[in-house]
């Protein structure tokens, strides 16, 4: 015959017992603990996304902003040194023509005039060398913002790949879901990932 001490043990071991309203409480615990800590990686890699948009947006304003005016600059030294031309032709065709003249007191200052509009094209190529010397550089920060959009685009990806996995079940192969991860991890610099890439990823995860 079971003794007391079997019977209270076998009673607290059955699911209705205290044991196993205790296992079930440590499970839950365990769950909840799971579910936070999945939730933490999630807002934090959401808040770097997040921090990174910002940065994109001030930058691509800026930068519009600049290469407007400096297209500006350039135009309007383009249209003086186009001005300054056509007077210099003018004043070479009025010498051309003035030349067989005996009267010759006015070539000096024409000359000079003609001088002065040289000098002026001078400074005013220098300018638009300056204004192009900016071009390069906004090239430069495009090419460093594309790289941040392309990390940005990354992260969200991985999120995208990692969650969609759990929601899928085994319903994505294990052997694909590592190489669409270690795609991500290497999806930046000259290694970035092709738009066809990104639409498939997105596509199977039912975007």
């Amino acid at each position: 015959m079971m003794n007391n001490q079997t019977q209270q043990k076998t009673q607290l071991d059955e699911p209705g017992g205290s044991v196993g309203l205790y296992d079930a409480i440590g499970r839950l615990a365990k769950d909840m603990n799971d579910m936070l800590m999945k939730q933490q990686a999630i807002e934090s890699q959401v808040k770097t996304a997040s921090e990174d948009l910002p940065f994109v947006t001030g930058q691509l304003s800026d930068l519009n902003r600049f290469t407007e005016e400096e297209t500006h600059k350039i135009l309007e030294f383009t249209e003086t040194v186009l001005n300054n031309h056509d007077l210099l032709s003018a004043k070479l065709k009025s010498l051309e023509t003035d030349i067989h003249f005996p009267d010759r007191s006015s070539f000096g200052d024409r000359l000079s005039e003609m001088n002065g509009l040289i000098k002026e094209n001078k400074k005013v190529l220098m300018d638009i060398l300056t204004g192009l010397s900016f071009q390069d550089l906004a090239g430069q920060r495009l090419k460093r913002m594309d790289v941040v959009l392309q990390e940005l685009q990354a992260r969200i990806l991985k999120l995208v790949v990692t969650y969609g996995m759990e929601k899928r079940g085994e319903d994505l192969a294990v052997s694909k879901q590592r190489a669409l991860l270690n795609e991500l991890e290497s999806s930046t610099g000259s290694k970035k990932m092709g738009q066809n890439q990104v639409n498939d990823i997105l596509k199977e995860f039912g975007f």
